[in-house]
């Protein structure tokens, strides 16, 4: 019991009080984080690392050798899958292998374009992990801001955030070695169960 309330001193709860999307809802933190680095875990995910290092520290671990950039946690799916996630295109480095510096992002998409996103024959999704920096933090604010003058609102796209850190070269992918279980879809919820119950 000490412990669960240890730790609950140290967790500050924010609430999103508009649905504006998936960026808005990461930006209500900003004002907690002073200007330092984040990393976001999503909720609809399980994290199982192959490794002694956990999937976040690995995430974390990118983010220190990148140079202070921020980082998207990425695997490998089967093309036909890429409708069903975050792609990211890039070339990896040849001192570290499993980092990509990446140059596009794409939320979901058809797969003929998920065919021209391939890097080596092979498809990289979002794995559900990642270090946000103040630069993305920045465009988030962009867009809101911008999103206040319109008429017709639109949704906070993270997405898109995460694109512009890209083209300015700011964003690398790491290819996290473990499994992340998406359980926000049933027959993935479903395989998830499967795989845990080996």
């Amino acid at each position: 019991y000490r412990e669960i309330w240890e730790l609950g001193q140290r967790v500050q709860l924010v609430v999103q009080e508009e649905r504006k999307g998936f960026g808005h809802a990461v930006y209500q933190v900003r004002k907690h984080l002073d200007g330092e680095p984040a990393v976001m875990l999503l909720g609809d995910f399980i994290y199982k690392s192959n490794i002694e290092l956990s999937c976040t520290q690995q995430t974390i671990n990118a983010y220190n050798k990148s140079g202070g950039k921020a980082v998207v946690g990425i695997k490998r799916i089967p093309v036909r899958e890429c409708v069903n996630y975050g792609i990211l295109h890039g070339i990896f480095r040849a001192d570290r292998p499993y980092i990509m510096d990446v140059d596009r992002m794409v939320e979901k998409p058809g797969t003929d374009e998920g065919m021209d996103l391939t890097v080596g024959g092979e498809c990289f999704a979002t794995f559900g992990s990642y270090v946000v920096t103040k630069e993305v933090f920045d465009y988030l604010e962009t867009q809101i801001k911008a999103n206040m003058k319109n008429t017709e609102h639109s949704e906070i796209d993270m997405t898109r955030a995460l694109m512009n850190t890209a083209v300015k070269g700011n964003l690398v992918g790491v290819d996290i070695d473990g499994t992340s279980f998406d359980v926000g879809r049933p027959e993935a919820y479903y395989r998830t169960f499967v795989e845990y119950g080996k």
